[in-house]
């Protein structure tokens, strides 16, 4: 098996990262982009290893129920901001959870893990936040895999206020942009870096569960309201409303801190734009304190009654994971964007005298294969 070669294959199941996973004849794992579990298709090699090779689907010889046609039309251009658009929306749900599961049993070992149904989200028109290329002053994403720009006139996943404002601009000064909405708040942020005016400058503020945060362009934000609404009720459910201490680890501009009852906060993040914002968030706040640190190089100085970790796509990593220990938690609500690293943490944190309690996956970016998981740990 060579690149190139078009091979057909029956496709077994979704995995982690979105990928269909089918074998060849000779037994060799085949990840198969744009196929859905029960298909048979055909399918081009893009790369080959001894025991493990990628391909893309080039024909469908037979469709599985799931299949609909993509709502956007610049997926057949190659978009690659929504790689799962082929698929209806209840059935990338239910597909989601399966990835869950099959990432707790295959990464953490974990058999007849407890997950529950995914929630369900607004599939289109529901991305608040969109960093973009220009081209030729009009706005463009990139191909799939590539870094090539497709520049668009719509986009199916962005809220109406941006989408009018990403596709009615003229761009031409700048080679990149980023936006964001706040829904709650009607207030819209436009970053535009130029020549003279490189810096990523500007905030806006939004509401959620009862909170008004402000967010800076440098700092992380969840891309849609209505999911930081489900990811704090899941973590409050997590943590419960009677906690005396709350470590609240990777806390960007303070989501938990601010919306998570506890007594005594103490937040950690190494984002200078983040730390800043959260200090704002939460000055009312009686007896709160942030951290300028990686949360890999803090060490706690007391115990925590509760802990909520909320890292980046790599997860929290062994360096991660001992902090979080440090804590010595009866509780710990973890917040994946990584199903693959959501298990390995998790794997991590159990091996250390913790049990799963509950992953919930949350469709936070309906359209795509991306994950959302909010997993309730609890010592045992």
């Amino acid at each position: 098996m060579e690149r190139g070669d078009l091979i057909e294959v029956t496709i077994e199941k979704a995995v982690a990262g979105g990928d269909g996973l089918a074998r060849a004849a000779d037994g060799r794992i085949i990840m198969v982009s744009g196929g859905i579990p029960g298909e048979r298709v055909v399918a081009k090699v893009t790369k080959a290893k001894r025991d493990l090779a990628f391909a893309d689907v080039t024909d469908v010889l037979l469709a599985s129920a799931d299949r609909v046609e993509p709502p956007c039309p610049h997926v057949a251009a190659g978009c690659g901001g929504c790689d799962w658009q082929h698929i209806a929306p209840s059935a990338q749900a239910r597909l989601k959870r399966d990835i869950v599961i099959d990432a707790l049993a295959r990464i953490a070992r974990i058999a007849d893990a407890p997950v529950a149904e995914t929630i369900e989200l607004e599939s289109l028109a529901y991305r608040q936040r969109a960093r973009f290329l220009v081209q030729s002053g009009h706005a463009a994403f990139r191909k799939a895999r590539t870094n090539l720009p497709i520049t668009v006139d719509s986009c199916a996943v962005l809220h109406p206020k941006l989408e009018q404002i990403l596709t009615n601009t003229d761009w031409s000064a700048s080679r990149e942009g980023e936006l964001a909405y706040g829904v709650n708040t009607n207030e819209t942020l436009r970053v535009a870096p130029t020549a003279n005016s490189p810096e990523r400058t500007g905030t806006y503020h939004e509401i959620v569960a009862g909170h008004r945060f402000r967010v800076s362009a440098r700092s992380f934000f969840q891309i849609r309201t209505d999911g930081a609404e489900e990811i704090v009720k899941l973590v409050r459910s997590a943590l419960g409303d009677d906690i005396e201490s709350l470590a609240d680890l990777y806390s960007g501009v303070g989501l938990f801190s601010a919306t998570i009852p506890a007594a005594q906060v103490v937040a950690v993040e190494g984002n200078p734009s983040a730390v800043a914002d959260c200090r704002h968030n939460l000055a009312d706040h009686p007896n709160f304190k942030v951290h300028r640190i990686a949360v890999e190089r803090w060490r706690a100085k007391q115990t925590y009654q509760a802990v909520v970790a909320d890292p980046s796509r790599v997860g929290l990593g062994q360096d991660g994971v001992e902090s979080l220990l440090r804590c010595k938690a009866e509780k710990i609500a973890l917040v994946s964007c990584d199903v693959a690293a959501m298990a390995r943490d998790v794997a991590a944190i159990c091996e250390s005298g913790y049990r799963l309690v509950c992953s919930t996956p949350v469709d936070l970016f309906p359209m795509t294969s991306h994950i959302e998981v909010v997993s309730s740990l609890i010592r045992d």
